[in-house]
């Protein structure tokens, strides 16, 4: 059985697939089709990263408290680090 919170989290990234879709129909009819293309896939890559994460978190969380917390630091340490490598911090 689920709960409700799980259903909503399983909704989020097909909201957002839906809302890059319109975005990119939009983009599309303004400007061009490789803009609105590129919309979409932006789209795509956050519902990717919103699974991801919430993937990670579930592990985090599911785990005994001292791997938990030790896996959590690693992973938004690394996540950290390719942020400040991408925008040269």
């Amino acid at each position: 059985m689920d709960t409700a919170e799980e259903k909503i989290l399983r909704r989020i990234p097909l909201e957002i697939l839906g809302l890059a879709l319109l975005g990119a129909l939009i983009a599309w009819i303004l400007t061009e089709a490789g803009f609105g293309l590129f919309v979409f896939l932006g789209g795509v890559l956050a519902a990717l990263a919103f699974i991801s994460l919430k993937h990670s978190i579930t592990r985090v969380l599911g785990s005994d408290k001292k791997r938990a917390m030790r896996s959590a630091v690693l992973l938004y340490g690394l996540r950290l680090v390719l942020l400040s490598r991408y925008f040269r911090l």
